[in-house]
């Protein structure tokens, strides 16, 4: 009985086929591919309808940012910055809880109602908010100009976004 192997053509096959299997799999890890999906805690995203009001209607300096949280837990401001415009500390707010899903943190002076941060921020089921005095203010807001906004949290991260002063 003569026993006989695979032809050279199918091996040759299979070895180039488990390489480019091995070099997909190295190349996946090394870029970052395969992350895993179970990370935890808060994971802020600056929305793009954020902004900086240069509303002339109301003689007051407002600043609304839409923070959406799409990790799995909540974490609290330690503190605001908006490049040129504003640097607010956690002791400024009412709060400080960002919580899952929408979040909206107005920096406004202490003249605006709450009826007239409604109609320029809109609304979201957390509100933060903090009342400053217009000196709390490095400058007003310009009209199509971009500042950058970071907002450090109490668990030690750091979260960037832009806004636009309209």
């Amino acid at each position: 009985m003569k026993l006989r192997g695979i032809s050279p053509v199918i091996a040759t096959v299979i070895i180039l086929a488990v390489t480019i299997a091995i070099a997909i799999a190295v190349v996946g890890w090394v870029m970052g591919l395969f992350r895993s999906s179970t990370k935890t805690g808060a994971e802020l995203k600056i929305m793009p309808d954020s902004f900086a009001s240069v509303n002339e209607t109301i003689p007051a300096k407002l600043i609304c940012l839409h923070i959406r949280n799409v990790g799995t837990a909540e974490t609290s401001i330690d503190k605001v910055i908006v490049s040129g415009l504003v640097s607010v500390s956690s002791s400024k707010f009412n709060s400080t809880k960002i919580k899952l899903g929408d979040n909206l943190v107005v920096i406004a002076n202490t003249t605006l109602t709450d009826e007239q941060i409604k109609d320029n921020c809109g609304t979201a089921p957390n509100v933060i908010k903090a009342e400053l005095n217009n000196n709390d203010f490095q400058s007003d807001p310009v009209a199509g100009v971009t500042y950058s906004v970071e907002i450090l949290t109490k668990d030690g991260f750091s979260y960037q976004g832009v806004i636009q002063g309209k």
